[in-house]
């Protein structure tokens, strides 16, 4: 495959695409606040910012229920049952909330049409990622799905990525890498030799991180049909 910087015409046929998930696909940010500001409203205390930072910088990880405890305790709340609703409604609201960007399922159906293989590399575990691209209706251009599950490692483990690629008998330096994030899709992408897309436009916490630069670029998803070769 031939390579470029993405400023001219020229396009690309990866021998396979890694995609990240959240916030690449689908706007997740927004979902998960909107879960955040209603447990917020349950636990009668706090706002569902204060929730979404335990999330963010918390020791338990992103997706882990802990940290709801941690907040309601901070509260002042110890109700168990306030608890077991608060995840109850969190995770409905999380999956619900959901909604993809514009153009992805048709930029991807272009994809997969023209035969290029693709599989996900998230931090989400399988259940979680298999329920959100159920529900977003685009689980079935994803040849194979790589979580820290299955392979004991998160972004930006090399792991994660090698697995990815060869669930789709794709090479690095042949494939390409889209996320929104610097830190956990483009830095490990660049350092394997893959093409490295960024999706700008779902990276919501907008840390600059200026020795990490990607291949390219792009402020919406459809933009992937000025990078690859498609019919």
């Amino acid at each position: 495959m031939e390579m470029n910087n993405g400023k001219n015409n020229k396009k690309i046929s990866p021998e396979g695409i890694l995609f990240d998930m959240d916030n690449t696909l689908y706007d997740f940010a927004e979902a998960k606040i909107i879960a955040c500001n209603r447990v917020a409203e349950i636990v009668g205390g706090g706002t569902g910012e204060e929730l979404l930072r335990h999330f963010l910088t918390g020791p338990h990880g992103f997706e882990n229920h802990e940290n709801i405890r941690d907040f309601m305790t901070l509260k002042g709340v110890e109700s168990p049952e306030i608890f077991e609703e608060s995840v109850t409604v969190y995770e409905e609201l999380k999956l619900t909330s959901i909604k993809l960007y514009p153009e992805v399922r048709e930029t991807l159906e272009k994809i997969k049409e023209n035969g290029f293989r693709m599989a996900i590399v998230t931090d989400a575990d399988t259940e979680n990622a298999e329920k959100r691209l159920n529900k977003t209706g685009i689980r079935e251009y994803f040849e194979f799905i790589v979580t820290p599950d299955v392979t004991g490692f998160r972004k930006p483990s090399h792991e994660n990525f090698h697995r990815g690629l060869k669930s789709i008998d794709a090479s690095p330096e042949k494939s390409m890498v889209v996320g929104d994030s610097p830190k956990r899709e483009i830095m490990p992408g660049n350092e394997m030799g893959l093409y490295t897309v960024y999706a700008k436009y779902g990276d919501w916490l907008k840390m600059p991180f200026l020795n990490i630069r990607p291949r390219h670029t792009i402020e919406k998803f459809a933009e992937l049909n000025d990078i690859i070769l498609l019919e």
